[in-house]
């Protein structure tokens, strides 16, 4: 438990610096001012020895054209200041590659983000 306190951001600061991080990463794909919104598939980290915490996140971003992209996050807290993006599955690829997820989600998050995805 004390390996999540000492990584996780406290209060505010895991919605901003969530937020920050997504929109930096989305920006580095080609996404120019992206409106980032976020939902956490699962409450709370998954931690698994001292690997940092990680979380599984739908994420979606609004570009200042209407365009948008979403899809799964795997990412890391680290240190209380950053989240760094382990892994992305965009909807498309959920849609027309399910099995890609297995290699980013936990199996028991798996259907709640082939659901999220809309496909049947």
């Amino acid at each position: 438990m004390a390996h999540i306190a000492a990584n996780v951001p406290v209060g505010g600061d895991f919605d901003a610096f969530l937020i920050r991080d997504l929109t930096a990463y989305f920006g580095g794909q080609g996404i120019s001012t992206p409106v980032v919104t976020y939902e956490l598939l699962r409450d709370g980290p998954t931690q698994s020895g001292v690997a940092y915490p990680k979380y599984y996140v739908w994420a979606k971003a609004l570009s200042p054209n209407g365009s948008a992209v979403d899809g799964v996050f795997r990412v890391t807290a680290i240190d209380q200041t950053r989240f760094d993006i382990t892994d992305f599955v965009s909807r498309e690829q959920i849609v027309t590659q399910p099995d890609s997820l297995y290699q980013v989600v936990p199996a028991v998050l798996f259907d709640v983000a082939v659901a999220r995805a809309g496909r049947p």
